[in-house]
């Protein structure tokens, strides 16, 4: 085992002092202590070389992981902006939304390094989803179990816009109870001004004298749909 020079040195004399034994006709000169040191200083040399081998081969895997780990988490923060899509976690005693990287941008805020990304529930809910997404966070924790939602809410951005987004959440546990809420949210904004444009047209369709017929191209041309109106324009119900 690894000692000091002196100690290993007194060690190799205690041996050879040794009477002990069998003997032999030819008794070999003992080694000078010169040469012992040497050997001994040879073989923690390759001992040396061999463990830092062992280290610069662990820190070029780690450095690898590393890169490998970067390379990762960027990819998932493109496609969190590409598809619209952030993560956060809710601080329910302070009432608090702690916002990923993405969910921070995508309400318009210029990045930042820091990882202290936390808004309140004022800062980020209009007032009319506020009180109720609060309170739907808390049913969340009280209740457990893995994902709640989709529910559906409006949030402030940066420059004065309303954005429409889906949350879903999960609630995490520490020794079996919960613990934490972490959640995504995904911007559907495009999705709620075409469904209220459909709407619209919808009103505006069955509000005049213009009726909207849909035929499938088969025996007798069935109708498969058609507006509501069209009693009121005709007198046949939309089944008849």
């Amino acid at each position: 085992k690894p000692c000091e020079p002196e100690v290993f040195l007194e060690n190799v004399r205690e041996v050879m002092a040794e009477k002990s034994g069998p003997r032999h006709e030819d008794v070999p000169i003992p080694p000078s202590d010169e040469d012992i040191f040497k050997l001994y200083s040879e073989r923690l040399v390759k001992k040396l070389e061999h463990k830092l081998e062992q280290l610069e081969h662990e820190v070029q895997t780690r450095r690898e992981a590393e890169r490998a780990l970067r390379a990762s988490e960027e990819r998932l923060k493109l496609a969190q902006r590409i598809a619209r899509v952030a993560d956060f976690s809710v601080d329910l005693e302070a009432g608090r939304l702690v916002c990923s990287s993405a969910l921070w941008e995508m309400l318009g805020n210029p990045p930042v390094d820091s990882p202290d990304r936390a808004l309140t529930f004022q800062q980020v809910f209009r007032p009319e989803d506020e009180q109720e997404m609060s309170l739907w966070f808390k049913e969340c924790l009280s209740a457990g179990g893995d994902c709640h939602g989709p529910r559906r809410c409006r949030l402030f951005t940066k420059n004065g816009t309303v954005m429409h987004v889906q949350v879903m959440v999960t609630v995490l546990k520490e020794e079996g109870k919960p613990a934490e809420i972490f959640g995504t949210m995904h911007d559907v904004t495009e999705l709620v001004a075409k469904q209220q444009a459909l709407e619209e047209a919808h009103k505006i369709i069955t509000s005049s004298s213009s009726v909207v017929f849909k035929w499938e191209n088969a025996a007798r041309w069935p109708v498969t749909f058609v507006t509501e109106n069209v009693k009121r324009v005709f007198g046949f119900t939309a089944e008849e």
